[in-house]
């Protein structure tokens, strides 16, 4: 696992990827809210990663496949390890917010979690 990165660093980072990488952050972030039994598994991660960048490629489903899968194969070899090492600490960081609301006397469904999340994005 990475370092854990205060909140404005997290949000400096995520401004500094490009809009594909951004896409698939937001993407795997709310997979691992909503999964977070699984953020250890490895091929797992990777998987989920893998399978939202290709919307986030603007790739067709239907497209030419040896292509596309050059061209994901590719953008994972660049950016997995920049978009894992703030998912995260993201997920960390968006775990303590939530504690906090409850410690405030406030609950919280994984929607709001998810929404937290997004606003790093900002």
């Amino acid at each position: 696992m990475t370092e854990l990165l205060t909140a404005e660093e997290l949000r400096a980072r995520i401004r500094a990827f490009d809009p594909t990488e951004k896409k698939v952050l937001g993407g795997l972030i709310v997979l691992m809210i909503r999964n977070h039994d699984r953020i250890k598994d490895t091929e797992w991660m990777f998987e989920s990663l893998a399978r939202l960048s290709v919307p986030a490629l603007g790739l067709d489903q239907e497209g030419e496949v040896d292509e596309d899968l050059d061209t994901v194969q590719e953008f994972v070899q660049r950016s997995s390890r920049r978009v894992l090492n703030v998912a995260f600490p993201l997920f960390v960081a968006v775990a303590n917010d939530m504690r906090q609301k409850m410690a405030d006397g406030e609950s919280y469904a994984l929607d709001d979690a998810c929404a937290r999340a997004l606003d790093y994005f900002e």
